[in-house]
């Protein structure tokens, strides 16, 4: 019997030039991305649906056009800008459309947006906790609706948001805490709602914040003397509401302050 050598049961093969190697990861690498960017779409599609199928009352028909036709690029839906390589939905622009309905929780699925304007319209219901995955949210305004309960404390997750408007709603509940986290915050409205209890002394850490505005809430306790660090304030009103104490003497010193208004407080 015959042994054979175990190498010799072995075939060597030259190995395939190294641009062949790269050609084949590179169209892997391609394929892969289309496969991602197109679930990715068709999760922005799905989202969007959801979130009309939350409205109740479209008096303009603005909604109308959206619908599940292929023949219909979601991108080209009134209210609707998408990015120009991946194709998905990075604004949703609805402003005084006078719609009335719920925001749907489906809204944080759109893990592209970074603009957001719902104002002027009627939503009713809370803000939904999803909102906190929308990791690259710049623009957040659902000013003059009917939204109920507290702010999510979710929010504090966007930490690219720059304008962060929720006033002349009928929010109540105290001001999170953590939304001191929002470090590029330049824009806060949180004016004519129901908010109660006191006024976070984390918002002082906000330092780019350049409009500051809790007017007409039922807001209790001292101004916090961290505001003072808030150099590049513009704006600033607290009153009607319900404060006490002093004003910190820091406040009379910002350089660019140009509205400062305090009244119908309780102050000395």
């Amino acid at each position: 019997m015959k042994l054979e050598s175990p190498m010799s049961s072995c075939v060597f093969r030259p190995m395939p030039p190294l641009y062949v190697i790269l050609f084949f990861s590179v169209s892997l690498l391609q394929c892969t991305t289309t496969s991602v960017g197109a679930l990715g779409s068709e999760t922005d599609r799905f989202a969007l649906l959801k979130f009309k199928e939350s409205i109740s009352v479209d008096p303009h028909g603005i909604l109308s056009s959206w619908n599940d036709s292929t023949n219909n690029p979601f991108c080209s839906w009134p209210g609707i800008a998408c990015g120009s390589q991946d194709q998905r939905v990075t604004s949703l622009d609805l402003e005084g459309y006078k719609l009335q309905g719920t925001i749907s929780t489906h809204l944080g699925n759109l893990s592209s947006l970074s603009f957001i304007n719902l104002q002027s319209n009627s939503f009713s219901g809370e803000i939904p906790q999803q909102v906190g995955h929308l990791f690259g949210l710049q623009h957040f305004d659902l000013s003059d609706n009917i939204l109920e309960g507290n702010i999510p404390v979710n929010l504090s997750y966007c930490s690219q948001l720059r304008i962060l408007s929720l006033r002349s709603n009928r929010l109540s509940g105290m001001i999170p805490y953590e939304l001191g986290s929002l470090v590029k915050l330049e824009y806060l409205s949180l004016g004519t709602n129901n908010l109660t209890g006191g006024i976070p002394a984390s918002l002082g850490n906000i330092s780019s914040l350049g409009q500051f505005s809790l007017a007409y809430n039922n807001l209790v306790g001292t101004v916090p003397h961290e505001l003072g660090r808030l150099k590049s304030l513009t704006f600033f009103a607290i009153g009607p509401n319900n404060l006490f104490g002093t004003i910190p003497l820091s406040l009379y010193n910002m350089s660019f302050m140009n509205t400062f208004s305090i009244t119908d407080n309780q102050f000395n």
